[in-house]
């Protein structure tokens, strides 16, 4: 076997054919990207139709690929919030219903050592040739990552919080903000729509990512007057999806609180996709873009993606991975069962001392002066009729 001349050569060949063939068109040079990006604004604008339904179509084999994993993650959410088990509804209204609170405490310590194990100055960042340079990117991370910015820490552990409770982190998006610098945006997972072919512990993996919010119809005029939307106007009204976990009334419920919106709030269900575009052929039209709609209208016309090794801008994780798929599993997962067993044990046994110490009484209701004075208290003196020597009232067992 021959040697290799140059075997860095040779890796960065490798790495470049791996780059091409889990991201398509990163062999495409800029002049054919601005061109194929020119193309698809001018599709947009005559049929713009074909990216909504593109759009709807990967949300659509998304929410159907993963409707198990979305209600077990329901599931287990309720488990966090420690509501009562579902067979509590079926009991009579003198049985116990009794909550143990054990989920949240044991999502909260498993936080706990996420947040000890972190300190603002965690981050490390090394180059072998500009120490300097390293030195400097080094000091930049920490002072836009401490408290006073982004915050890292905190918003590292509440995402992590939230896989431990459901399987999946919070979906976490930076933003750059005039005047405050970096800051994290956390993003619920069932708002984030991705490929059902996303490999695990990749979030960049996967032909799309897309990002499903209700927004106010302010919020997106606005929008419009920085240059980020357009045709504004033309989205009215009120304007939802199909997906059964993210209804106005779904999330609400997830805050536990009720949908209610004051009559001038108009919120529209906005879709923001980030991936790869393909035409109505299966060909790829854009490789890496991103655009947004809303109420049956294209308001961002579709371009490339700004970001020079990302596809997209969230980040997801799990601290439970699945070998399989990209969702992982949570810590209530296997234990919620177990604690409702327990709370169901529980009131079983606390209905056990309720007949014990309030036993069922019989009472000669015939014997009473006042017969409908039917109520019972401690020290309670009841008036009766005495004949003979029976007794009018007495404790019976169970």
């Amino acid at each position: 076997m021959p040697f290799i001349p140059d075997p860095q050569e040779e890796i960065k060949k490798r790495l470049g054919e791996l780059a091409r063939e889990n991201h398509p068109g990163i062999d495409m040079d800029d002049q054919e990207l601005k061109e194929r990006e020119q193309a698809a604004q001018r599709y947009a604008g005559e049929d713009q139709a074909h990216f909504i339904s593109y759009d709807q179509d990967c949300v659509r084999t998304s929410v159907d690929s993963m409707r198990k994993i979305r209600t077990v993650q329901k599931d287990c959410w309720a488990a966090y919030n420690e509501d009562a088990p579902p067979q509590f509804s079926q009991k009579e209204d003198w049985q116990s219903k009794i909550v143990i609170p054990k989920p949240y405490g044991a999502v909260q310590f498993a936080m706990g050592v996420v947040r000890k194990a972190f300190s603002s100055d965690f981050l490390s960042i090394e180059n072998d040739t500009n120490s300097d340079v390293a030195s400097f990117w080094e000091k930049l991370m920490q002072h836009e990552f401490n408290q006073n910015h982004a915050d890292f820490t905190i918003a590292f552990t509440d995402s992590t919080g939230m896989a431990f409770a459901v399987g999946q982190s919070l979906e976490m998006i930076p933003t750059w903000r005039p005047g405050e610098g970096l800051k994290f945006i956390l993003v619920e997972p069932w708002k984030i729509h991705r490929d059902p072919d996303a490999i695990s512990r990749h979030p960049q993996s996967g032909l799309y990512w897309i990002h499903q919010e209700y927004l106010d119809f302010h919020v997106l005029k606005q929008g419009e007057k920085t240059g980020r939307y357009t045709n504004i106007d033309a989205v009215t009204g009120y304007l939802g999806g199909s997906n059964d976990d993210l209804t106005p009334e779904e999330i609400a419920a997830r805050k536990e609180m009720y949908w209610q919106r004051s009559k001038y709030r108009k919120a529209v269900l906005t879709s923001e996709f980030w991936g790869t575009v393909l035409d109505r052929k299966g060909e790829i039209l854009l490789p890496s873009c991103t655009y947004t709609w809303a109420g049956n209208h294209v308001i961002g016309l579709p371009k490339r993606t700004p970001y020079r090794t990302l596809r997209w801008p969230g980040v997801s994780f799990s601290p439970l991975p699945h070998f399989l798929r990209y969702d992982g599993r949570g810590l209530l997962q296997g234990v919620k069962t177990l604690w409702h067993w327990m709370c169901s044990l529980m009131s079983l046994h606390s209905d056990s001392l309720n007949w014990v110490v309030n036993p069922p009484k019989e009472i000669g209701v015939g014997s009473m002066v006042d017969q409908d004075d039917l109520d019972d208290y401690r020290g309670k003196v009841t008036r009766t009729r005495v004949s003979g020597q029976a007794q009018q009232s007495r404790q019976s067992g169970r």
